[in-house]
């Protein structure tokens, strides 16, 4: 009985919003008089204490019942009096929509739910609080909930999405990205646009996130820089069925070739090819160093750096990572420290790959590949630092100590720090050679070198 009530009502109010309030066509005397200005209140009263009884009660299906009449009178007859009508009528137009099973109602109450969004743009365009627009915002909301109930209607759902993240820019809410992409997409695959288009969406809004980020960076805000990037990799998650690297570097060398000079295209290029994983294709080496020429700047050096390292050629790198150790964001700092610990020790020179790692570790102490490193360096050193078997064999104990310290800090090097740990302890001194130097496992030792480690006395497995 329950259900049939609720059917009945959900209808009348949905025939009413769409057939006898048209969409533009509310009018409201802007001559309110005292009386009626005090009514509105009444009515808003009534309406929204049910309002929130409903929301005390989980939203039940008996309560939303009391809430219809008092709700559409304010909406019928204040429409300019209360903000609130409009994000409790949406939802409750939620509610209507995903409550029923009927396909012809349900196309009435998302046609209901459009006109409040549109209602809603028409009396409350200005945030009260901040006294900005927030239109685009409103638009986000629209076009979000459009694509979620009826994705058949995807290409006007991508046209409500694309004002919006136009309008809201740097301010454009993830969500709101992530569906603009998502039409983006349905449409490319209906044939209604081509790969460019996708790729040209996905572009301007990964701008955005990247904006952000630099931003968020800048003002150290790590709880936002965190939740940006999750916002990021959904994104890319979304853009990757389309993330063809021969495709992409073919429009962007066009487009590349056109604006010569253009550092903002070649920095959304180079973001644009990290992000579809595109870095091994020459597009990204050429780009890269064109954009280091224009604009030399630590997170390019990093880039470069990276290529360098990847192309085996280390020494070269080593200017680029310097440069790039200077960034101001952390991460790009830390691995560039990280980068140069392991180049220097390539390159045999050990004290300056520990003094690089150490940097790397004060950093981001989590991270356990410095620690490997230093670790290395140590057992690379061993032999050299003895002037006897003994002796020559006590620098495994200080590797050994920092491997386990890598293992512990970081589990994802745990694999290869078990490696190295086995691997050298059988090179630890045997028991009988500690006998024969007065000393006992246990006890503590100061490992003299190029570096001074405390560490404990081990006999080899």
């Amino acid at each position: 009985m329950l259900a049939t009530v609720l059917i009945a009502s959900m209808n009348e109010v949905a025939g009413q919003l769409t057939t006898s309030i048209p969409k533009n066509t509310i009018q409201v005397d802007n001559s309110i008089s005292a009386h009626d200005s005090m009514q509105c209140a009444e009515y808003y009263s009534d309406y929204h204490g049910r309002f929130i009884q409903w929301k005390d009660n989980d939203y039940s299906e008996t309560e939303i019942l009391k809430i219809f009449d008092p709700w559409k009178r304010v909406y019928e007859n204040c429409p300019d009096s209360f903000e609130s009508t409009y994000p409790d009528g949406i939802m409750i137009m939620r509610y209507m929509i995903e409550s029923e099973e009927n396909h012809a109602l349900k196309e009435k109450f998302i046609d209901s739910l459009l006109l409040l969004y549109d209602t809603y743009l028409k009396y409350f365009p200005i945030d009260y609080k901040t006294g900005t627009s927030q239109s685009g915002a409103i638009l986000g909301r629209k076009g979000v909930d459009l694509y979620s109930y009826c994705e058949s209607r995807y290409i006007e759902a991508c046209t409500i999405l694309r004002q919006s993240v136009e309008l809201e820019s740097n301010h454009a809410d993830a969500t709101v990205m992530i569906y603009y992409l998502r039409s983006v997409i349905k449409m490319a695959r209906n044939g209604m646009a081509d790969s460019s288009m996708v790729i040209d969406v996905y572009r301007q809004i990964t701008d955005i996130v990247n904006s952000n980020i630099a931003g968020y960076t800048t003002k150290g805000d790590v709880r936002k820089i965190e939740s940006t990037k999750k916002d990021k990799a959904n994104i890319d998650a979304t853009f990757e069925p389309f993330s063809d690297c021969r495709i992409v570097a073919g429009i962007f060398k066009n487009e590349i070739k056109n604006q010569p000079g253009d550092v903002d295209l070649l920095k959304s290029v180079t973001d644009f090819l990290e992000a579809t994983n595109c870095q091994t294709d020459s597009l990204y080496y050429n780009t890269c160093f064109e954009m280091y020429r224009l604009a030399p700047g630590p997170e390019t050096a990093y880039n470069i750096g990276r290529i360098l390292l990847n192309s085996n050629k280390p020494a070269e790198a080593v200017l680029y990572f310097e440069n790039a150790s200077q960034s101001i964001d952390p991460m790009i700092a830390h691995q560039s420290y990280s980068a140069l610990g392991e180049i220097f020790r390539l390159l045999n020179n050990f004290p300056r790959a520990y003094q690089m790692a150490s940097k790397a570790i004060e950093l981001n102490p989590k991270d356990g590949v410095p620690y490997i490193t230093i670790g290395n360096l140590y057992a690379a050193s061993a032999n050299d630092c003895g002037t006897d078997d003994f002796t020559a064999r006590v620098g495994y104990w200080a590797a050994v100590d920092k491997f386990v310290e890598a293992r512990n800090v970081d589990p994802s090097v745990g694999e290869d720090a078990n490696k190295l740990i086995s691997f050298y302890s059988d090179s630890f001194p045997t028991k009988e050679a500690i006998q024969l130097h007065r000393y006992k496992t246990g006890s503590t030792y100061t490992v003299t070198c190029w570096f001074t480690e405390k560490t404990i006395i081990r006999a080899a497995n």
